[in-house]
């Protein structure tokens, strides 16, 4: 809010806004649009009046990771959920959507561990540095975020562990982990 109230301050022409709470910039982006700037919305949708939203449908995002994850374990396949901030209403759709796909694509799937990792690298290395060592069969990694994949990956080969398929959001360290590690059976 402060940060938006300075933009408004300094007469910035347009602001991009990404919302971590439908609700939450209501009354500075009200601010902001009776100044006469202009407000687009990005990632995450608000409640708010804008003049124009940039938005993906997040359940449909879990939704397809999920099916692609569902057709690549076996019958009973043993998953982990890696999930963002718990009570934000992207990690919920992603999760929810995630879940569906899976299990409408390996109904016999067995989901294993949820964890919350707020999207955070170091978060996810320690968490599935735990996670290897306290399941010695996973078959596949449902993750709805690139640096949760990343560390993912790093944990496996840290613990010599074959790469099972894993899901993952762009960002450039996922990438190029994924890239580096391609011809070992990562697609």
């Amino acid at each position: 809010i402060s940060d938006i109230s300075d933009l408004i301050t300094m007469g910035c022409d347009a602001i991009v806004v990404t919302c971590i709470t439908p609700d939450g910039l209501n009354s500075i982006i009200e601010e902001a649009r009776n100044e006469g700037i202009v407000v687009v919305n990005f990632n995450q949708s608000c409640t708010a009046e804008v003049d124009c939203r940039v938005v993906v449908s997040d359940y449909e995002l879990g939704y397809t990771s999920g099916s692609w994850l569902g057709e690549r374990i076996p019958e009973n396949g043993k998953v982990v959920v890696l999930d963002g901030t718990e009570g934000n209403q992207i990690n919920a759709d992603r999760h929810n959507g995630g879940v569906d796909g899976l299990m409408e694509a390996c109904p016999t799937a067995e989901v294993i561990a949820t964890l919350n990792l707020d999207w955070d690298y170091a978060t996810a290395k320690a968490a599935m540095e735990d996670i290897l060592s306290a399941y010695p069969e996973i078959d596949g990694i449902l993750s709805q975020g690139g640096a949760m994949t990343q560390a993912a990956i790093d944990a496996y080969i840290d613990a010599g562990r074959d790469f099972v398929p894993m899901t993952g959001e762009a960002s450039n360290g996922f990438l190029r982990v994924w890239l580096e590690n391609e011809d070992k059976g990562l697609e």
